[in-house]
């Protein structure tokens, strides 16, 4: 079988976006399944002897002008050696797999394609976000699947039809083991045993980090030895601009001890490992994976949570009204106080941090399993191939 996965950014390095994180894990669990991917002709290729790259995108970061322009160079060359390869020169694509967030004027290229009026198509919605935008318009795959079910609910009530809901995945073994290397991982870092909090977040408005910065003085004030990662890469030279100014805001608080920075985040397995909570204070789910990746990967390693009570990520909790069969709290999204009390209480609860972490690992293991997920899209496309 091949499958021809079309994303909107290169599938390359670094793994930091959540369609193309899905994509790649996707493509490496389905090794007797051959994958056409789109990658960049420079920086680190991705690794898979199953994968057939096309080096379409210039780079690995693009603008929204270079994606257009791949889209018309792919109807212009669609026969072309050159640029699709000898394998989908020859029509050996059995499948389109799209996996991105369309729009009218993607929707409308990749129309002309001539291929794909002649093969099974699936589309991938990682993210929706908390209102829909998408409708039946934008979509002309047999299949649509949306990574959670308030997705799947907003998109058939737009009137997309063939909608399904399939989890995202990833790869377990990679994070069960933290849960017992907690100390080892901290002591990597220096930091003792000291409780420690991980923001694995961005410095856009919406991410919620002016939320977590209000919340700071409070939870220091209950738990003086506490000590805030913020895991932040530095993607724009706005970034660095926002870095210094939350480093000043800090300062001028007092906080500098309590509150570590990394932007180059190379090794995010130490940094979750090392974690006590992990918390996401989004204000919106704008232009996120409706379940984050990072998420499942703190909750397969054991650790409690703190999220916005906000679709769909919150799907990821249970309907228990008991915490402690829950991964961990939610609370109002842009609410400092709600945020900072169930950070200092869950610092403080060691025994029900413990139990939120078997419970969150458990319920990854169950559902987010990237080996059973992409078995789920090998029945799906061997039951379009019929």
């Amino acid at each position: 079988m091949n499958v021809f996965v079309i994303t909107s950014v290169p599938m390359n390095p670094p793994w930091d976006q959540g369609d193309k994180n899905f994509a790649y894990v996707l493509t490496s669990a389905l090794p007797q399944v051959s994958f056409q991917v789109m990658t960049s002709r420079q920086g680190t290729p991705p690794k898979g002897d199953n994968l057939i790259q096309h080096k379409l995108f210039p780079s690995p970061r693009v603008s929204y002008l270079q994606k257009s322009g791949v889209y018309l160079r792919m109807i212009a060359q669609t026969h072309s050696p050159a640029i699709f390869g000898k394998d989908a020169v020859n029509g050996h694509t059995d499948i389109f797999h799209f996996i991105y967030r369309p729009n009218s004027l993607s929707t409308s290229l990749f129309k002309l394609l001539p291929k794909l009026h002649r093969r099974p198509k699936v589309h991938t919605m990682p993210a929706i976000g908390t209102t829909n935008g998408y409708g039946p318009e934008l979509f002309f795959a047999d299949r649509v699947i949306a990574f959670s079910e308030y997705g799947r609910q907003l998109l058939q009530d737009s009137g997309v039809k063939n909608v399904i809901h399939i989890p995202p995945g990833i790869y377990i073994t990679n994070w069960a083991s933290l849960s017992h290397q907690t100390a080892h991982r901290k002591g990597r870092l220096g930091l003792g045993d000291q409780p420690v909090i991980l923001y694995p977040g961005h410095f856009g408005a919406h991410h919620g980090l002016s939320t977590l910065l209000e919340a700071l003085p409070n939870v220091v004030s209950r738990v003086p030895n506490v000590c805030f990662i913020f895991a932040c890469r530095l993607r724009s030279p706005e970034d660095y601009v926002h870095e210094r100014n939350i480093q000043g805001q800090i300062s001028r608080m007092t906080l500098t001890a309590n509150v570590r920075f990394y932007n180059t985040v190379s090794d995010m397995l130490t940094l979750i490992g090392a974690s006590d909570i992990v918390v996401f204070p989004f204000l919106n789910m704008r232009d996120k994976v409706d379940i984050p990746t990072t998420l499942l990967e703190a909750m397969a390693a054991g650790k409690s949570v703190v999220i916005s009570d906000i679709p769909p990520m919150n799907e990821i909790m249970a309907s228990s009204t008991n915490s402690a069969d829950n991964a961990g709290l939610t609370v109002p999204p842009g609410d400092p106080n709600a945020l900072a009390e169930a950070l200092s209480y869950l610092l403080i609860q060691e025994k029900l941090r413990e139990r939120m972490g078997l419970f969150g690992s458990a319920l990854v293991k169950e559902k987010h399993d990237i080996l059973q997920v992409a078995s789920k899209y090998e029945a799906l496309y061997h039951d379009l191939l019929g």
